[in-house]
């Protein structure tokens, strides 16, 4: 007998999305991804030594529509041999609409991991924005309902989670020439959640990027107190109880050819970590800090 568990079958679910549609798509991209995570500040009170991630995403559409599919792989290495290292399967299937001055997307994020904190989760994405005819300029919100059904409380509770997110953004386009120009984007991310022992979660992030000739420089940075938020449109899910405060990070791209183009990012962040996942509970205000490094390739026609 053949067991299909529900990591299974949505990997099914999105190659058959794939597949039905990637020979009639006039705009497609597929990366591959490759990102690891080290921790170094304070690093001594984490149980966490580091994490690696590896990803395949695809993207294709038209003026009119994108279909954007992503699936990773997250393992994560603890310092203590008495605890075992955990895998972290995520599975995203995005859907965008666009229209001459609107446009909305939807879509879902499934979480199939091994850690307990937060355990197995769904995310429910949901996006609207509006722009200028040339699109230099856009207003929009983004939107997500993070549910997992076993996790913990913040008093140790094994209770459903649910987390709310709403996040505002605007960005502008400032085209200097043929080959330069320059995109800024500012938004504000609110998170709520009942079962925290905090119920608001207030953020700010900005970044700015470039665009010559072949490369494409961005730099970012947020502060505030972020917590199992959702980011890059919700393929990217914290589905951790870290706090997170503020970071920074700078992103190079470059266009081998037309079709090729590979991408090099380093990312900083600070944050407090769960007791769960400290060695020292007594030294609750430290903070600790991880870098994150991702190398990607592309190919898009």
């Amino acid at each position: 007998m053949v067991c299909f568990t529900k990591s299974r079958i949505m990997k099914y679910i999105l190659w058959l999305l794939v597949l039905s549609n990637i020979l009639f798509a006039e705009i497609m991209t597929l990366s591959r991804y490759d990102e690891r995570i080290h921790y170094y500040k304070n690093s001594a009170y984490s149980m966490i030594e580091g994490a690696n991630i590896g990803g395949i995403y695809i993207s294709y559409g038209d003026i009119d529509y994108l279909l954007e599919v992503d699936i990773s792989h997250t393992h994560v290495d603890f310092k203590q041999n008495y605890i075992n290292d955990f895998n972290q399967n995520d599975y995203t299937a995005l859907f965008s609409r666009y229209y001459p001055e609107f446009m909305y997307k939807f879509g879902v994020h499934f979480i199939d991991t091994d850690d307990l904190n937060l355990g197995n989760g769904m995310v429910i994405v949901g996006s609207l924005s509006t722009y200028d005819k040339n699109q230099y300029a856009k207003v929009g919100i983004d939107t997500y309902w993070s549910h997992y059904k076993e996790g913990y409380t913040y008093k140790g509770i094994k209770d459903t989670i649910d987390i709310y997110q709403m996040s505002p953004y605007m960005s502008y386009t400032n085209i200097f020439s043929n080959n330069f120009s320059n995109n800024i984007k500012s938004t504000l991310t609110y998170i709520n959640s009942a079962v925290y022992a905090q119920e608001d979660y207030i953020s700010y992030a900005i970044e700015d990027t470039l665009f010559f000739n072949m490369f494409q420089l961005k730099g970012k940075a947020y502060m505030g107190e972020m917590k199992s938020a959702v980011t890059d449109g919700g393929l990217t899910v914290y589905n951790t109880k870290d706090l997170m405060k503020h970071g920074y990070g700078v992103a190079l791209g470059y266009n081998l050819t037309k079709e090729f183009k590979i991408n090099i990012s380093y990312d900083v962040h600070t944050f407090e970590i769960p007791e769960l996942y400290k060695i020292n509970n007594l030294e609750i205000n430290k903070d600790v800090m991880n870098n994150v490094g991702i190398l990607s390739f592309s190919y898009s026609y």
